[in-house]
């Protein structure tokens, strides 16, 4: 179960993906996995209620499982943005279509706005377009179910509501908050590689300037311009540098230079 489970989240990822892509692919992959499993365990309940029309709730469901079945097969291949869209859309139709096989009655819908909020996640920033829509069709949907009324395909009984809306309600928890949670970690892992940088940064700056003039330029980012009665200026060459550089390695010539430009460096201060 673990191997499939890391199968199914790496589908369509490789070394030469952007890492940011990848993240967007292995979110979408992950609830791939979630869903279908998801899935599959209201089999049994749609079976135990058949008598009350519960085998639409079976067609939904295989609607559902045939939609996230596609999605895996364009994340194999690649095909990353229809992949996303088409799991958007899953997640639509599946609610939209729930809603009216079992009724309003069961709260079904108002898991629309969480499950749009997955795709803020699973959208890379270029395709926001695409978020943009779904949010308005989610909308869209939900006022529709909301206001038209119509008669719900499968007639539970109504000692099974209470039951049922317990279960969206739950789902509708675990949904928002895991989003939430996630969104928590990819803004800790920001500010992390933030921080990363900025140390790289300084490092770099205390390596090329002084340290009295680093501390200068983080103060402020104005130009740092002094006067000096007396200047000393040191013209140098170094015989053969070129013929001797191609017989260097990289560390060795920095090494080299570092020792002639220290003994110039005591050479004026003496």
């Amino acid at each position: 179960m673990v191997s499939l489970w890391h199968w199914i989240r790496n589908l369509g990822v490789d070394s030469g993906l952007d890492p940011s892509e990848k993240k967007n692919v292995t979110v979408l992959n992950t609830l791939v996995a979630i869903v279908i499993p998801t899935q599959l365990s209201l089999l049994p309940t749609a079976l135990y209620y058949r008598d009350f029309g519960g085998i639409h709730l079976l067609w939904v469901s295989a609607i559902m499982l045939s939609l996230q079945i596609l999605v895996l097969i364009c994340s194999a291949f690649k095909k990353h943005t229809p992949a996303r869209t088409l799991f958007a859309f899953s997640g639509l139709n599946n609610i939209t279509l729930t809603a009216i096989v079992a009724g309003t009655e069961t709260y079904g819908q108002f898991l629309m706005p969480a499950v749009v909020i997955g795709a803020f996640y699973y959208f890379p920033y270029r395709e926001r377009k695409f978020v943009y829509a779904f949010v308005i069709l989610s909308i869209f949907a939900l006022l529709a179910l909301e206001v038209i009324p119509f008669e719900p395909l499968v007639s539970l009984p109504a000692e099974a509501l209470p039951t049922v809306r317990s279960l969206v309600i739950f789902w509708f928890s675990i949904i928002t908050f895991g989003f939430l949670y996630y969104g928590s970690v990819i803004y800790r892992e920001a500010e992390m590689n933030l921080a990363e940088e900025r140390e790289k940064a300084d490092s770099l700056l205390r390596n090329t300037l002084p340290d009295e003039i680093v501390e200068r330029l983080k103060i402020s980012d104005s130009a740092i311009a002094e006067r000096f009665e007396e200047v000393s200026v040191l013209f140098s060459d170094i015989e053969n540098f070129t013929s001797l550089s191609e017989n260097l390695s990289p560390d060795e010539l920095v090494s080299l230079l570092d020792r002639i430009f220290s003994l110039f460096d005591s050479l004026v201060e003496g």
